[in-house]
């Protein structure tokens, strides 16, 4: 089973916080695999909970990496 992990911003490994650095207003990272949503494909899934204002953040940014993406939220 495929799973979405989520770290505050700087609990989440020094690999993921480096890529998806936005100048030292991240709030949160997740990690959200392919294929997560059943889909085999490598669109960006549609998931309400990340979007912005999911978890009280002002931008949701998403970056692809290998194996899936990172979901960065923001303050500002």
């Amino acid at each position: 089973m495929k799973s979405i992990k989520v770290w505050q911003f700087y609990d989440a490994p020094k690999r993921y916080q480096k890529v998806a650095s936005q100048g030292g207003d991240e709030d949160w990272l997740a990690f959200v695999p392919y294929g997560f949503t059943g889909v085999k494909d490598k669109h960006e899934p549609y998931i309400p909970w990340l979007e912005v204002g999911g978890f009280g953040c002002c931008n949701v940014q998403w970056i692809e990496v290998k194996k899936g993406w990172l979901v960065v939220g923001t303050h500002s």
